[in-house]
């Protein structure tokens, strides 16, 4: 019995992703090994690995080699529906094989878009999954009860119009020009109002909430200008305080200048004081030593 290839679905519409599994495969080596990876025979990638190049990229799908682990993706083609398909990979001698059906995408509906990255998110009976959305050649058909009728390569797919609304104006009448992300359409103002309704509500919503943030940032400028002021009159404290101690600091270094000045003047005295006293006592000792010759 030949190992299996897991895949995350047994059913797949055009364009859909398709990821498989093989844990079961040769190890990787250093040897360059061939691997083919083919759907009904025909061959979506072809090409030589080893452990230094264990990645595969084609036009239609991608694998990773790691261990005995083959890892990959590629696209469901496009084709009849309700068909079972072979899935084959073959690495050197060994291969394993998978049985996978392509089914019809009649009755899927489209969930979103991310035109940057070209992918469409469809919803299914069975799954959500994600497909090409160039692939798809979706256009716009009508609007009806706020849906969205899409034609596609895969056939008719229904989208809720608030998912892909843009623009709504009006032409004339009884009559809307809509522009979506994926085209415009003409339908009547009853098929698409209660989306006309809800894009005026959220609008009224935002209106509403850019008033309340208004408020807030109002009521901050007010609380800043209180603050603000308080500061303003706790520098003017601040500044009575350095004033009052400068000043009582310079008083108090006056008064002890004016001090020392008179320190110094009585200290001059005494110095006249004593010279003259030493002066008297020098001629005393003058006048005794004469009279004793």
């Amino acid at each position: 019995m030949k190992p299996e290839i897991e895949l995350d679905s047994n059913e797949y519409i055009p364009y859909q992703l398709v990821k498989f599994t093989w844990s079961s495969a040769p190890s990787l080596g250093s040897a360059l090994t061939d691997v083919k990876v083919e759907l009904n025979n025909t061959v979506l990638l072809w090409g030589k690995f080893n452990d230094k190049n264990a990645t595969g990229v084609s036009s239609s799908a991608s694998i990773y080699w790691s261990g005995t682990t083959i890892t990959g993706s590629f696209v469901m083609p496009n084709g009849p529906a309700d068909v079972d398909l072979v899935l084959k990979i073959t690495a050197g001698s060994s291969s394993a094989q998978a049985l996978l059906r392509r089914v019809s995408g009649t009755g899927a509906m489209l969930i979103g878009v991310d035109l940057a990255k070209d992918i469409a998110y469809l919803k299914t009976k069975n799954d959500e999954i994600a497909a090409s959305l160039s692939s798809l050649n979706v256009k716009v058909d009508s609007v009806s009860n706020d849906v969205v009728y899409l034609k596609t390569s895969i056939g008719t797919i229904t989208a809720k119009l608030d998912t892909l609304i843009e623009s709504v104006d009006v032409v004339k009448n009884d009559t809307v020009t809509i522009t979506t992300k994926l085209g415009e359409v003409t339908t009547k103002i009853d098929n698409v109002a209660s989306s006309i309704a809800k894009s005026r509500e959220d609008l009224i919503v935002k209106i509403d909430e850019i008033g309340r943030k208004t408020s807030e940032i109002s009521q901050g400028i007010s609380s800043l200008s209180d603050e603000v002021d308080g500061l303003s009159k706790s520098l003017d404290s601040v500044k009575a305080e350095i004033e009052s101690t400068i000043t009582s600091q310079v008083t108090s270094i006056s008064s002890d200048i004016r001090t020392v000045k008179v320190d110094v003047s009585d200290l001059v005295n005494y110095m006249y004081v004593a010279l003259v006293l030493i002066a008297i006592a020098i001629i005393i000792s003058l006048i005794s030593v004469i009279r004793k010759r």
